[in-house]
């Protein structure tokens, strides 16, 4: 049994306990739950179609992640094609065997350019037509210049021999070289005012030959088609047993 003079304190103690206050949950934390319990009701196929893009941009990705693909397939049939080993060819260590020919009987070395078609003859060498039989340091290194391409280098420094100097082999030679620089450089009017000096001041020379042939071809270059072929008539009748005047019969025939 309850004791009576405790009744009050029991009422008391109750009444505490029924108006104890409750929690009421936030605006936040309403919207949070909603948020939750929405999500747990949408259907996964409705949730999952909202992340997707539009038709239009998804197809235009893929079209984009397709031609990325092929780009990269090529580059690496281009770098395999790199990798692999080219066939080597081995070439034969046999060397024909030359027949010896003597020295009065030799033919003439092969020239290095030619100045008419494949199957012309070829205009001789430096070496051929004026060898070095005089020592003669500014020649030897006007020369070496010529070799090396620097057909300008040579101009320069053989200016002062565009007269034929003092008509001796040397200064014919040096004449000579600067007129087959000035045909490098395809300076026509200088190949046609040096070599028509050069032919009359050394003529019967194999240079003078050479000299109206390159005359000849400048002529004809610059439309002076007549005087080219008298230019090489000349050289027939002046020379016929050069090879200067074979060229010439050649180009008549083949203009």
């Amino acid at each position: 049994m309850i004791n009576i003079k405790f009744l009050p304190l029991i009422t008391l103690l109750s009444a505490c306990v029924t108006t104890t206050h409750q929690p009421v949950a936030t605006p936040i934390e309403t919207d949070t739950i909603g948020e939750v319990v929405a999500q747990l009701y949408t259907p996964i196929g409705a949730a999952s179609s909202e992340n997707l893009p539009p038709p239009d941009e998804f197809e235009q990705r893929l079209t984009h992640l397709t031609l990325e693909n092929m780009k990269l397939r090529q580059e690496v049939m281009r770098l395999k094609e790199k990798l692999q080993p080219r066939p080597t060819h081995t070439l034969s260590t046999t060397t024909p065997k030359k027949k010896s020919i003597k020295a009065s009987h030799a033919p003439n070395i092969q020239p290095e350019t030619t100045l008419l078609a494949p199957d012309a003859p070829e205009v001789p060498t430096l070496a051929q037509i004026a060898p070095v039989t005089i020592k003669n340091d500014a020649y030897e290194l006007a020369q070496k210049q010529f070799r090396q391409k620097n057909y300008q280098q040579v101009i320069n420094m053989l200016r002062n021999a565009d007269a034929g100097g003092d008509g001796s082999i040397m200064a014919r030679k040096q004449m000579y070289l600067l007129l087959l620089s000035h045909q490098k450089l395809n300076n026509c009017q200088s190949v046609i005012n040096i070599g028509q000096r050069l032919a009359g001041r050394f003529s019967g020379s194999h240079e003078a030959a050479e000299a109206q042939f390159m005359v000849g071809q400048c002529q004809w270059d610059i439309q002076q088609r007549d005087i080219a072929k008298d230019t090489w008539r000349k050289l027939i009748a002046s020379q016929p047993n050069s090879s200067a005047a074979q060229r010439a019969k050649f180009a008549i025939n083949q203009k």
